[in-house]
């Protein structure tokens, strides 16, 4: 514990922990989005993105309309996502791939009830193609692409997790054990969508995947708290890092604390605690800005 109005007390060395770790992709890598779109229809496909940008209202309108129409398209979503990580396109046109993917996703990603209404889906195939590159995608991708395909990933977890996306979790564990930091920081951010999504949930139906979630990553999220906290202040990178992994932590534990940090003398409860002594000590970067 910290001295009675001292200065908290140094963290232990920290070791290296032994859960699993790995260099390797998440999920899938970039290259198995392009199993699904011919190259004339995703050229077509970028036509119609750039006209929606065009200056000329009747160019964009019409653009505009051609997007509604391949809302529901077989392909379409696979083909946007292809579009997006496409390096060698204008990073405007990535951009408008990005935020229709975004949108429509939001939209309707979630199935339930539409054969009732009568409401047109997103065919299964392409949904499973999405799922399998988003945390990739989250490696991968700059930040102004990225923070479009958090919020893809935000609106599959919540309609599929963990039911239809049981692949998510082991894939954010490896992330949170791998040493690479693109790798961990999109770890950390799906592993923040999923605590977010059961964040006020109450009951142990309800709870029971956040407290899975919480004892299988825990260990190795502490382990990570650690190892941030003896990295330089001034790198904005793993000072976004260490924010994300407090957002979990009070996600995880906003209506009731985590079963394994309910043991006031506990070794990890104390080790949280110092943990957090420490990094509201820490000296925020001057340099950049945290999202």
């Amino acid at each position: 514990r910290a001295a009675r109005g001292g200065a908290p007390r140094p963290l232990p060395p920290f070791q290296r922990c032994p859960f699993p770790c790995t260099t390797g992709p998440l999920l899938h890598s970039a290259p198995s989005v392009a199993m699904a779109a011919p190259t004339g229809a995703l050229g077509a496909l970028v036509a119609v993105l750039d006209a929606v940008m065009s200056p000329d209202r009747d160019v964009r309108k019409a653009a505009e309309q051609q997007l509604v129409a391949l809302r529901y398209t077989r392909g379409h979503l696979v083909q946007l996502l292809q579009v997006v990580y496409a390096g060698e396109r204008e990073m405007a046109t990535r951009q408008i791939a990005a935020i229709t993917l975004k949108n429509l996703c939001g939209a309707a990603w979630d199935s339930e009830g539409a054969e009732e209404s009568g409401r047109a889906v997103l065919h299964e195939e392409d949904k499973t193609a999405v799922r399998s590159a988003l945390l990739e995608a989250l490696v991968q991708l700059p930040p102004n692409l990225r923070s479009q395909l958090q919020e893809v990933l935000s609106s599959v977890v919540y309609a599929d997790f963990p039911e239809r996306f049981p692949e998510l979790l082991p894939a954010v564990q490896a992330g949170l054990g791998s040493g690479d930091g693109p790798r961990t920081r999109a770890a950390l951010q799906a592993l923040r969508v999923i605590a977010r999504k059961y964040e006020f949930r109450t009951g142990d139906d309800e709870k029971g995947p956040m407290r899975d979630m919480m004892a299988a990553t825990f260990p190795a999220l502490l382990g990570l708290f650690r190892a941030l906290l003896e990295q330089p202040s001034a790198d904005v990178a793993i000072a976004e890092m260490l924010k994300l992994v407090c957002k979990v932590f009070w996600s995880a534990s906003f209506l009731e604390l985590p079963p394994m940090l309910r043991d006031p003398r506990g070794a990890d409860t104390a080790m949280w605690l110092q943990c957090f002594l420490v990094a509201i000590t820490k000296p925020v970067p001057t340099e950049g800005a945290l999202p």
